[in-house]
């Protein structure tokens, strides 16, 4: 079953390059900088990627994925926040405030 991933995160005290290492190793496990449907690509907010994957269980996704993210950190010398959510069912929208 697909499952909608949205991951935010925060680092502490880094720059924008340590910024970048993130959002391409979110990238490397299919989580973007923005959504995409029927050929319009929507820009998330920065420091929030999103991905579409397929997988049995929500729980077990969340779970590696979170292992990976923080491996992901690790490797790089990163400290910081990180929130993962995992769902089946899902709508999204775009608003402008």
């Amino acid at each position: 079953m697909a499952r909608l991933v949205i991951v935010t995160f925060d680092l502490s005290g880094a720059k924008s390059p340590q910024y970048k290492v993130v959002r391409e190793g979110l990238a490397a496990l299919d989580l973007h900088t923005f959504v995409e449907k029927d050929g319009l690509k929507v820009r998330l907010p920065f420091n929030t990627a999103a991905g579409r994957i397929e997988f049995k269980s929500s729980t077990a996704l969340r779970d590696r994925l979170a292992k990976r993210i923080k491996a992901l950190f690790r490797k790089h010398h990163l400290k910081g926040k990180v929130f993962v959510a995992v769902g089946g069912r899902w709508a999204w929208a775009k608003r402008v405030t």
